[in-house]
């Protein structure tokens, strides 16, 4: 299980980026283009996001307040939010508009992520929901902004 666990928490981040490089491949031009432009986008706004909200929210690690040892060396500065499920679920979302199945594949993965963190003592729930929140918000906006002011071209 602890293998399991590990294998979430540190590698398992990667496999939405290879899903969504690898799916961009099949789809018509404009739509690769306006998925690589909202997750281009989305990525640093996330995580500019993100770490402004890590300012204003502490959240020591798990194993800090626990005086535990996590599964993963990690340094013990603020937990908040995940920055390994915020990349899945930025990655998620983006699919979501693209292609439902593998969207919710994507979701999955996260959550998957997000568990793994939890389970080595390197976040609390509270900093995965934070991801995902973050996650949904930012792509929601871009994609709206997106399919808005580039219309022309993605029509």
């Amino acid at each position: 299980m602890q293998t399991l666990i590990l294998f979430g928490a540190q590698y398992l981040v990667a496999l939405p980026a290879v899903v969504i490089v690898g799916y961009i491949f099949f789809l018509p031009e404009r739509a690769q283009h306006k998925l690589a432009l909202i997750e281009i986008i989305s990525l640093p706004v996330a995580y500019a996001l993100a770490f402004v909200v890590g300012i204003f929210y502490f959240d020591p690690r798990p194993f800090v307040v626990d005086h535990t040892a996590p599964l993963i060396a990690y340094g013990s500065y603020n937990g908040f939010p995940s920055g390994h499920t915020l990349f899945a679920a930025v990655a998620a979302m983006t699919m979501w508009y693209f292609n439902r199945p593998l969207g919710i594949f994507l979701w999955i993965i996260a959550l998957l992520v997000g568990i793994s963190r939890i389970a080595a003592g390197l976040h609390h729930g509270v900093d995965i929901a934070a991801s995902i929140l973050i996650a949904m918000a930012v792509v929601w906006i871009v994609e709206k902004i997106v399919t808005t002011f580039v219309q022309s071209y993605f029509t």
